[in-house]
């Protein structure tokens, strides 16, 4: 019988199961795939948890920031009974243990939002019990031990809000969990796209916007399980992704001081170097990095096996004997671009389809590539599809995007492109209080 012989087989079971779709002969000579017969069998079983994307350097639980419920919103500081006393003198760092239990809210929770219905009124989260978690749920990424230390900062100093203020910079994302912005929702998805500008990929996760235009900063990392390889600036009008530092503090010193000379013109030169001295003393004290380049950063740039067209790089696992886990697309970026450019610009299905003709041979070549275990390859395809941005290659940017991420075992950053596609907004006040 097949599936006493299946049993029988000595060789290891594909993890993909009834769900691989690999030709390769190599793959299918090493590794062992139910019969046909099996397959509703397998379909029948529930499906695997996803991993949980808590592996970390950092544990969580020294991540997570002592709040108040009874805080105020944001732009006055937040207070507690030793706040009163002195304002330093409840540093955030001083935590409640975690519990392993599921996030809890306080029992009074404000009614949702229906997604359906237009409402005067947008009702916000309270500060939930397990920050870390709750962020983790919501936003499906770890926050970093300097993102909860820039905020015991925010919230504790007067200079570092009006100063911020002052340049029209303000904190979003994640940080709206602290600040209690963060709209309730009754679907998940959305909070995945909380602050996602346009051109912002899975990989990019904005905490820091400008009042003003599309300029803001976030942490970019390759791995949702991961912590962020460094912090970075998108202008918002294209999909160039700037690195700035290894971490919010440097990417801040380094904003104010590239611009000292003319940008900031508005604001008191006396509170430029206040904020400025501020960054510096805290960062230097709490031992983060104000280098705009570290060791790390360039180890990490040593590793990328493209460039892409957001020019920060992709890395995936390559194996060093084979090879197997990259190999370069058919055709180099400016071939691509201009075949992109004219599917883009056509004015004539003529030459819409001939544009077609050009850039299919190159998304074939990179579904076989995936097909063959290079899976960076369908990756950086796909994210210059998203770079390039016109609506007509959402399509084709998504699937290959999806099927990259879920063999790199990325299933957040899946989950990410599927929601930001379904719904990718232009414009610079990119909360979800304002989607429908």
């Amino acid at each position: 019988m097949a599936d006493q012989k299946f049993k029988d087989d000595p060789r290891p079971e594909c993890k993909y199961g009834s769900k691989c779709y690999q030709k390769n002969q190599d793959h299918t000579k090493k590794f062992k795939h139910p019969p046909a017969k099996l397959f509703k069998i397998f379909d029948m079983q529930p499906k695997a948890k996803r991993p949980k994307l808590s592996d970390s350097p950092k544990k969580t639980e020294e991540l997570k920031p002592k709040v108040e419920q009874n805080e105020t919103e944001i732009g006055t500081p937040i207070r507690s009974e030793m706040e009163t006393k002195n304002e330093d003198d409840a540093p955030i760092t001083e935590r409640k243990s975690m519990s392993p239990k599921k996030t809890k809210t306080p029992e009074k929770i404000l009614p949702k939002v229906k997604n359906n219905q237009k409402e005067d009124k947008v009702e916000f989260h309270p500060i939930p019990e397990n920050i870390p978690e709750f962020i983790q749920e919501k936003f499906q990424v770890t926050m970093p031990e300097d993102f909860y230390s820039f905020y015991e900062l925010y919230k504790s100093s007067d200079l570092v809000r009006s100063f911020m203020k002052s340049i029209h910079l303000k904190l979003v994302g994640p940080f709206d969990v602290l600040l209690r912005q963060l709209p309730v929702r009754d679907n998940d998805k959305d909070y995945l796209l909380h602050w996602r500008y346009y051109y912002d990929p899975p990989e990019f996760q904005t905490v820091v916007a400008s009042n003003k235009n599309g300029f803001h900063i976030g942490y970019y990392r390759d791995c949702p399980s991961e912590l962020p390889c460094f912090v970075a600036n998108n202008d918002g009008d294209e999909c160039k992704i700037v690195p700035m530092g290894e971490n919010l503090f440097a990417a801040l010193f380094s904003y104010a001081k590239s611009n000292e000379s003319n940008s900031f013109s508005f604001a008191p030169k006396t509170e430029f170097k206040e904020f400025v001295s501020k960054i510096k003393e805290w960062a230097t004290a709490h031992k983060f990095s104000l280098d705009s380049k570290t060791a790390q950063m360039s180890k990490r740039q040593k590793n990328t096996v493209a460039m892409t067209y957001h020019r920060a790089g992709i890395v995936v696992p390559v194996d060093k004997k084979t090879s197997v886990g990259y190999r370069p697309l058919i055709e180099n970026d400016s071939t691509i671009k201009a075949i992109l450019k004219k599917l883009t610009e056509a004015d004539c299905n003529e030459l819409k389809d001939a544009a077609r003709a050009s850039l299919q041979p190159i998304i074939t070549m990179a579904n076989i590539a995936t097909d063959e275990c290079d899976f960076g390859t369908g990756l950086e395809l796909g994210i210059d599809l998203f770079c390039y941005g016109h609506s007509s290659l959402h399509n084709s940017a998504k699937s290959l995007l999806s099927i990259a991420y879920q063999m790199l075992d990325r299933y957040a950053f899946d989950d990410i492109i599927t929601a930001h596609i379904a719904n990718r907004r232009k414009g610079f006040d990119l909360s979800i209080a304002n989607l429908p």
